[in-house]
């Protein structure tokens, strides 16, 4: 009776609102991956359970229909978007497969282009994609990026928000602060963490730290974190900033807008991004080198003209349990002459840098590295705020690719993006370093192997890398998919029939990066 209860726990919860909603992975609750955390290039848009194995069967968490459905190489991998209710949308990520009739629509629109990466969506919800909560809608798998696991989000349209929330549990500890920081006007640089504060606990989710003197603007930095009940640390729901009781300020963590700029190096430090995946982040928005922001008392969070002020941070989890800190704070008038200085795009030889009104982008310094075809982009220890277009003038830039210099003197392959304002071949990068557009005039290479009564197939680029778009194949006369993987730089070949043993002849293309093609013609036996 007692392991009955449990179960029926396991796989219901009881939301927020006080609606109905399934865990979808039942018997798998332990979170490795937190909504919000910083990640190289971006915040963390859901959570990640671990799984440990494939093939974990994912239930819908409420009465829904499938809205879309996405293959990548990379990324999310095999992807489902299932509508729920209030116009919420539940995305299962890195599955292995889908239950029949789903996959039967993935694999005829991947015949139909020829190609593993596909992306469709549904305006409405036809039967044969409706389900009820608790039905099997997939299978949990390590497509896309990482080992095997599996990626939850809620999203309210294009918004991602925190699905733990969505789930009610006893929670009664408050958030932890761990350091507080200050800076000064004068001091601000994107990669500077400010002075860490002396933290002294008044009581139960109190704090004061030692007093702040200065004759100029100051602002705040923090790490904190919630401890919550699902055994891993979270980031906060929300942080705010208060002076003599009124917001100043307010970080808010529950919600990612994906059409927004994703801005994650204004809000936190990047250096300190290896030392916590909650980051250090800033209570205030970041300016211009030699720009100010305007004339308000509390311009963006920043704190001017005040004398012994009462200054309050406060940090509230997904339950609503409070830690407050409280700072006395004295800091000097807001410069009343300061210019505000727009960006502009930086220019070094045939490189242009798109700066996309990133603040940040001030501080950066572009230099001609070994050759005409290089570029360093400084200083050191460096990060944009969001990641920006760097542009290369080219009459014809086939055979040719951008990569980045690692630390090794390796160049790493990027992805060259379409220009909508010019012909110019365009990638994007987010950090300081070398970067430069190499020669690639050799084509990919194709390996083929068989295991288990499948043809497996690697395709590898030494210099440009794959471009998975460009990969065709047929087996025997047939169109068949190949599961290209960026991470097993490819994978199995699918064919709608299982295929008998003997003798079969594959045919393939593929291209590198650089526009460099091949097709090739095998024939290959399964025993």
């Amino acid at each position: 009776m007692l392991f009955r209860i449990l179960l029926v726990w396991m796989l219901f919860f009881v939301t927020a609102n006080g609606a109905e909603l399934l865990w979808p992975l039942p018997g798998h609750q332990t979170i490795t991956g937190g909504f919000a955390d910083v990640r190289p290039d971006h915040f963390h848009g859901g959570v990640d359970v671990s799984t440990g194995r494939q093939s974990i069967p994912v239930i819908a968490p409420e009465d829904g229909w499938i809205e879309r459905i996405a293959v990548t190489p990379g990324g999310y991998g095999r992807v489902l978007y299932f509508r729920i209710s209030d116009d919420r949308t539940a995305v299962f990520a890195h599955l292995d497969r889908f239950r029949p009739v789903l996959e039967t629509m993935l694999r005829d629109s991947e015949l139909a282009v020829g190609t593993y990466r596909v992306d469709f969506s549904f305006e409405n919800s036809a039967p044969e994609r409706c389900f009820k909560a608790g039905d099997t809608l997939a299978f949990t798998g390590c497509t896309g990026a990482g080992p095997a696991h599996f990626h939850y989000e809620i999203r309210e349209g294009a918004v991602q928000t925190d699905p733990l929330a969505y789930y009610k549990r006893p929670d009664d500890e408050s958030p932890i602060v761990t350091s507080v920081a200050w800076i000064s006007l004068s001091s601000l640089t994107p990669w500077n963490p400010g002075r860490n504060l002396k933290l002294t606990k008044t009581g139960s989710g109190r704090w004061r730290t030692e007093a702040i003197r200065s004759r100029e603007p100051v602002a705040l930095l923090i790490r904190t974190h919630d401890p919550n009940p699902w055994m891993r640390p979270a980031v906060p729901t929300v942080i705010r900033l208060q002076v003599n009781g009124q917001t100043v300020f307010e970080n808010r963590a529950t919600r990612i807008d994906l059409l927004g700029p994703r801005d994650i190096y204004t809000r936190t430090v990047w250096p300190d991004r290896t030392r916590s995946r909650m980051g250090l982040r800033r209570l205030f928005e970041m300016i211009p080198k030699s720009g100010r922001a305007d004339s308000l008392s509390h311009p963006a969070g920043w704190l001017s003209g005040l004398n012994n002020a009462d200054v309050q941070i406060e940090v509230e989890d997904r339950a609503g349990n409070i830690t407050r800190c409280e700072i006395a704070i004295s800091a000097g008038a807001w410069p009343p002459s300061a210019e505000t200085t727009n960006n502009e795009d930086f220019n070094c030889g045939a490189f242009t840098l798109s700066t996309k009104n990133d603040p940040t982008a001030s501080w950066a310094v572009l230099e001609q590295a070994s050759s005409d075809r290089e570029i360093r982009i400084g200083p050191a220890h460096f990060a944009f705020g969001d990641r920006l277009r760097l542009s290369y003038s080219a009459q014809d830039f086939r055979g040719h690719y951008f990569y980045e210099l690692t630390s090794k003197g390796g160049r790493k392959p990027l992805s060259v993006i379409k220009n909508s304002a010019s012909n110019d071949p365009v990638c994007l990068i987010l950090r300081s370093g070398t970067y430069g557009v190499g020669e690639d005039t050799e084509p990919p290479n194709l390996t083929l192997s068989v295991r288990k009564g499948i043809i497996r197939f690697r395709i590898s680029d030494g210099l440009s890398g794959v471009d998975d778009g460009s990969i065709r194949c047929s087996v025997d006369g047939l169109t068949a998919i190949a599961e290209f993987e960026y991470e097993e730089r490819g994978g199995d070949i699918w064919t709608p029939q299982p295929l008998s043993k003997g003798s079969h002849t594959v045919v393939m293309t593929a291209a590198d990066r650089a526009g460099n093609e091949r097709i090739w013609s095998n024939s290959i036996i399964i025993p």
